[in-house]
């Protein structure tokens, strides 16, 4: 079987990470990867960069339609294809799942009466009604839905004569900005659907942040020596395509936020042991200025600099270092955001006066949440400083993209130790993270009851929030309490023992 990977010569890094990815997630034996190019010293490159994959290089147009019917062609007699391109980076595999026997059954013809059979989901199903058929096949359960008006850029099998097809309709005017939806348009016609695993074979990761100024390719190329981007090729390198909606408002953000771009690539303090972040309200600072105080840290500089809610990891630290990510339930830290807009705790650690105990309050912010939203580097959508948690219950989608913070750092692959707690047992587990640090105690304030427990919420606003943030709530009640997340392992705080993810 033939691997379609769609990119260009400009792409050459992001190019190589994706190949990396594959390598290293898939079982990828009996498939060929067509990669083009136009200057064959990114053919050597790329071949040289990743000797273990079966990778033919094929010189094309520079242009993209020109590029995507040479692939169609490079295909030859092959009924199916597994098409990739280059601006979605797997970082994981769902490993219950045996990938060759899928591309088997898939190559046997078991699902010639479908367009594609996806590896992931991303926006198929938004709009859709929910799927009435279920099929089996290769060990796995997959939802039988229309073709997707936004999946044509994303991995998946792909029949090679519905590709063909496809492509030709991209000459269209208006060119990618309108392709995926002609696409779509056209198969929806020939009633080909397509299928979607009810469980994620893959799951990506956008090279190109958020429509996309690439801080995540930024990150990638320093982490494997690459010599980084001026800072005026990084803030106009965007996404060529994406959904028109999105397109827009997604790149504006990150494009009038260069100030963002650098800030996320600055190094950590030389003076700083150790990075706490989290995506907020699950008591990340809190820990932090215990940890700071444990080490004999009193500048309050310093101890600011020590926290964050950045939504990348750093590309490196020093050896000294390493960094805590504080997870807890989203239910509860939603609605933690949307109380500091009326009042705020000292025990949030927004104040530094000594004087106040942490049972004292003072008014909140009514702009809170649209700062939070900043520094988890997220843009604020249709949200304004006006909305309350009932505004924000009312549409479908977590505008504060938790899952994706939390899989940004637990997928990170990062150069150091990255030490996932949970805050809700945090107080049981401090002398373990203690030792792990080699401190003789870290001496939290005492527990106290959650003024923001959303089980206490009205019935109504409970089901609106279990829709929204359920499945994600599902996935951290099933990770350990206290693991280390070190290169692509996962174990323990002793290191004795590999820490099973499940819901990865």
């Amino acid at each position: 079987m033939k691997a379609l990977l769609f990119t260009q010569d400009s792409e050459v890094d992001i190019t190589i990470f994706v190949l990396r990815a594959i390598q290293k997630l898939l079982p990828t034996n009996g498939i060929q990867f067509v990669v083009p190019f136009a200057d064959r010293e990114v053919a050597r490159t790329i071949k040289q960069a990743v000797p273990g994959l079966d990778i033919g290089t094929h010189e094309m147009p520079a242009s993209a339609p020109g590029t995507l019917r040479r692939l169609v062609e490079m295909a030859g007699n092959d009924n199916w294809v597994l098409w990739q391109n280059s601006d979605r980076l797997p970082i994981a595999y769902n490993r219950k799942l045996d990938f060759g026997r899928l591309a088997d059954a898939i190559e046997n013809g078991e699902a010639d009466r479908y367009a594609a059979v996806k590896l992931m989901v991303w926006r198929e199903l938004e709009g859709l009604e929910k799927p009435t058929r279920t099929i089996a096949m290769a060990g796995a359960e997959f939802a039988e839905v229309p073709y997707s008006r936004f999946g044509f850029w994303h991995p998946h099998f792909i029949r090679t004569e519905v590709l063909g097809d496809a492509v030709e309709r991209l000459s269209v005017p208006g060119g990618f900005r309108r392709a995926n939806i002609v696409m779509a348009d056209h198969l929806a016609s020939l009633e080909l659907p397509t299928l979607l695993p009810t469980t994620p074979i893959l799951k990506c990761e956008e090279t190109l942040l958020n429509g996309k100024v690439t801080l995540n390719l930024e990150s990638r190329r320093r982490r494997c020596g690459l010599k980084p981007m001026a800072p005026g090729q990084l803030v106009s390198k965007t996404a060529s395509f994406t959904s028109p909606q999105t397109l827009p408002k997604v790149n504006t953000y990150w494009l009038n936020s260069p100030r963002k771009v650098e800030q996320s690539l600055s190094h950590l303090s030389p003076e700083l042991k150790c990075y706490f972040v989290s995506p907020g309200g699950v008591g990340s600072k809190v820990l932090c200025q215990s940890f700071c105080a444990a080490c004999g840290v009193q500048d309050r500089v310093t101890i600011d600099r020590s926290h964050g809610h950045r939504r990348l990891p750093w590309p490196s630290l020093l050896e000294h270092q390493c960094a805590v990510y504080v997870f807890g339930d989203p239910c509860n830290a939603v609605l933690s955001f949307f109380s500091r807009r009326i009042q705020r705790h000292a025990r949030h650690g927004m104040t530094w006066s000594h004087a106040e105990t942490p049972e004292e309050t003072k008014p909140g912010d009514s702009d809170w949440v649209i700062r939070h939203m900043s520094n988890l580097q997220v843009p604020p959508g249709p949200l304004n400083e006006t909305w309350g948690l009932r505004e924000f219950l009312s549409q479908p989608h977590d505008l504060f993209r938790l899952e994706e913070h939390l899989d940004s750092w637990l997928y990170a692959d990062a150069p150091y130790p990255v030490v996932f707690l949970r805050y809700e047992t945090l107080w049981e587990n401090a002398g373990a993270v203690a030792r792990y640090f080699g401190l003789a105690d870290l001496s939290l304030p005492d527990q106290v009851q959650r003024a923001s427990d959303w089980t206490s919420l009205p019935t109504e606003d409970q089901k609106a929030m279990t829709a929204i943030f359920g499945g994600f709530s599902n996935r951290i009640a099933s990770l350990p309490d206290v693991f280390v997340a070190d290169g692509t392992t996962f174990r323990t705080l002793d290191g004795n023992e590999d820490v099973l993810l499940e819901h990865i």
